[in-house]
């Protein structure tokens, strides 16, 4: 990644998707070569399901452009 290039995040912000969502933190900035020369943020979330009477937690990882992003004040 171009040294000189500033990104938009800082790894442990909190953001969400522009159109809304769940609450996502910021863990790592990703090679733009692989993702159409543009900053890929790897975010991470927790789901939450019923399961047998029980609260489960999964921790869920995705990647998504940084201008699809918003920072949570």
């Amino acid at each position: 990644m171009n040294e000189k290039q500033q990104n938009e995040f800082q790894i442990g912000d909190v953001v969400r998707l522009k159109s809304g969502g769940l609450k996502m933190t910021v863990v790592e900035y990703c090679d733009p070569k692989n993702h159409a020369d543009k900053p890929a943020v790897k975010c991470k979330w927790f789901e939450q399901a019923e399961r047998a009477m029980t609260e489960l937690e999964k921790i869920t990882y995705d990647y998504f452009p940084e201008a699809a992003l918003v920072k949570v004040k």
